[in-house]
């Protein structure tokens, strides 16, 4: 057994010569100075970190000051995290250290490898092999994968929109890796080019710098506090892909202004298939054409329209039949869309009520030969979860600071997107323009800060059920206001809306015979087709088509030409009688006319349900009424 004095002897020369070596000394599993890990936390505060508990037994009987102690957590797919604390003053005892490093954004379960405790040239390495499960926590910058904001349907579309949100942290610098976790690859980038604006006010200012990549990383401009960092990346989607939905894995890597790094995975799922099927139809008449768009929702969420606008040349304006301003397109929903393209000088319609199905009978056809102008139709639209979570998150941040809690927000953030937006009934909120929030659930976030101090988990459970209370029931009307929400847009092009020439056709009766004589079965009831030309914007003088009249022989007999060739010339008609005899009683349809173009085929029916006549007995012939109209 030594002395006390030959104790502090030995001591004093171990310090000594650990201060004085030339050569650094490695000794494993000293028992002189000991080590165990008594906790792992990875702190919830956004600009915290991971926070190891370390408990260093001095068993020297004099203090002595370590340089370093650190230690290496592996687990998970994100390397490994390396913690420390510096400048140690280690007393005789047991010795209570806190090491901190990078915060854990996945959780699992993480092992201690090799501990070092630095003392000079003199090192002590310790490996216990000891587990912990430790709960990722989210970091304040948020990233954001999907089609490009502003789309154009029936376009091949090859780039993802990526949008990284700064929050409250500054970045000094970072880069950022993407691999895909489904059929979709992505070809090497030599350089990006990003657009920086600020994520707080609208039509904000927007800075745009190219940076070369470096090794397949993204190499990531500095940015301010809250701003949205916006960039394109190319892709292309497998032959062997059967469905639009895919998986993507982006690995974060930045540090802060004050030299914090921040390490992250996010998995984000995107849709390539767009939010509408469009489809459209054009009705031509001399006063101005209509133009029907179909639009069909695709998102298993209600899609809010804010605005549908037609865009055309100068020479047309469309008229809107259709507010739908604010309306909301459900899945599988068929919304139509309706406008009227009327020539600039021409006077404004009448009657803006006489669309198709209305009581008012149609009563001429039209053939057009279509013009190459295009027409142009956009939309601006977000869904209804995007707004309900921009609302939640924009009042969140308020309430936090009010509380002097800020410090929490991405936490409780990354809280509400996953376990309260989703389970809100969307259907409801589309119906009954107000919705009521699901209640928190405590479970889900009590796992959140199993690991925190017993006063942070009270506070933010007690912020969470305030915040729940006071917005229990929330209204469209306020949901609409919130900020940051972000508009999407898909723009719809329609190819020769317009006409160059356009005719019409009108089936007549003849007046005088009908009154004098009546319409009754088996008597002869003249009849004329006239096609006029009453639009001509065509180079061509005349234009070689022809016509042919679909006669239902259960209800008429026919005479004349049922089908025949004419050339029409510019600013022309050209008139072909004929005789129809009634052989049944009631009121007979008349018959369909086909027009054709000999260069362009288009068609254009007389609608059989335009116009009617009934036939009487022999003894009680009549005219419908409305006959003279004709």
């Amino acid at each position: 057994m030594l002395s006390a004095e030959r104790v502090s002897h030995f001591t004093n020369e171990l310090l000594w010569a650990a201060s004085n070596l030339d050569n650094v000394i490695k000794k494993q599993d000293s028992a002189v100075i000991s080590v165990a890990i008594l906790s792992v936390v990875n702190e919830i505060g956004d600009d915290d970190g991971l926070v190891v508990a370390v408990e260093v037994q001095n068993h020297l009987p004099q203090a002595f000051t370590a340089d370093e102690l650190r230690l290496c957590l592996t687990g998970g797919d994100m390397g490994d995290h390396q913690c420390r604390a510096t400048n140690l003053k280690v007393e005789p005892g047991a010795n209570k250290i806190l090491l901190t490093g990078e915060k854990i954004t996945i959780s699992g379960t993480y092992t201690v490898g090799l501990t070092t405790l630095q003392i000079g040239k003199l090192q002590l390495e310790y490996r216990s092999r000891t587990s912990f499960r430790v709960t990722g926590n989210p970091v304040p910058v948020r990233i954001l994968a999907g089609l490009p904001d502003k789309i154009t349907f029936g376009e091949p579309n090859n780039s993802l929109q990526i949008k990284l949100f700064t929050g409250h942290q500054a970045i000094k610098g970072g880069s950022l890796v993407i691999s895909a976790l489904t059929p979709v690859s992505f070809p090497t980038m030599k350089s990006v080019l990003f657009r920086t604006m600020s994520s707080l006010e609208e039509n904000a200012h927007a800075k745009e710098r190219t940076i070369d990549t470096t090794e397949n990383r993204i190499v990531l401009p500095a940015c301010e506090q809250h701003e949205m960092v916006t960039f394109y990346v190319p892709f292309s989607e497998s032959n062997d892909s059967r469905s639009h939905e895919h998986k993507l894995r982006i690995l974060v890597d930045y540090t802060t202004e004050g030299d914090k790094r921040f390490t992250c995975a996010v998995i984000e799922k995107i849709d390539l298939s767009p939010s509408f099927d469009l489809n459209y139809s054009i009705t031509y008449s001399p006063t101005g054409s209509l133009l029907q768009y179909v639009l069909k929702g695709n998102e298993s969420v209600p899609i809010r329209i804010l605005q549908a606008r037609v865009d055309l040349t100068p020479n047309h304006q469309p008229v809107a039949y259709s507010d739908v301003q604010g309306m909301v397109v459900f899945h599988s929903q068929a919304m139509p869309l309706l406008y009227k393209l009327e020539p600039n000088n021409a006077p404004p319609s009448e009657n803006t009520t006489n669309l198709p199905g209305s009581s008012e009978v149609p009563r001429k056809m039209s053939y057009s030969e279509p013009s190459e102008v295009k027409l142009q139709l956009t939309l601006n639209y977000y869904s209804l979860k995007e707004e309900l979570e921009a609302y939640l998150l924009d009042n969140l941040g308020r309430c936090l600071v009010e509380r002097n809690m800020a410090k929490y927000s991405a936490c409780l953030a990354h809280f509400i997107r996953e376990s309260i937006v989703p389970n809100i009934d969307y259907l409801c909120y589309a119906v009954k323009k107000t919705v009521s929030l699901p209640p928190v659930d405590l479970p889900a976030l009590e796992a959140i800060l199993n690991s925190q101090p017993a006063q942070i988990m009270k506070d933010i459970g007690d912020f969470m059920k305030d915040f729940s209370k006071k917005f229990s029931v929330i209204s469209a009307a306020d949901a609409q206001q919130a900020k940051g929400l972000t508009i999407k847009t898909l723009v719809y092009h329609t190819e020769s809306p317009l006409c160059k020439v356009l005719l019409t056709a009108k089936v007549s009766v003849c007046k005088t015979a009908a009154a004098a004589e009546g319409v009754a079965v088996s008597k002869p009831l003249p009849c004329c087709l006239r096609i006029t030309s009453a639009q001509w914007q065509d180079a061509s003088s005349e234009i070689p088509m022809s016509y042919e009249i679909a006669v239902d022989h259960t209800s008429w007999m026919f005479s004349g030409k049922r089908k025949q060739a004419f050339t029409l010339k510019a600013e022309g008609s050209a008139e072909f009688p004929f005789t129809l005899i009634p052989v049944k009683t009631g009121r007979l349809l008349m018959p369909q006319v086909t027009i054709r173009s000999s260069s362009t085929v288009v068609q254009a029916v007389y609608p059989t349900n335009s116009l009617s006549i009934h036939s009487s007995a022999p003894l009680h012939a009549q005219i419908a009424l409305g006959l003279a109209d004709f």
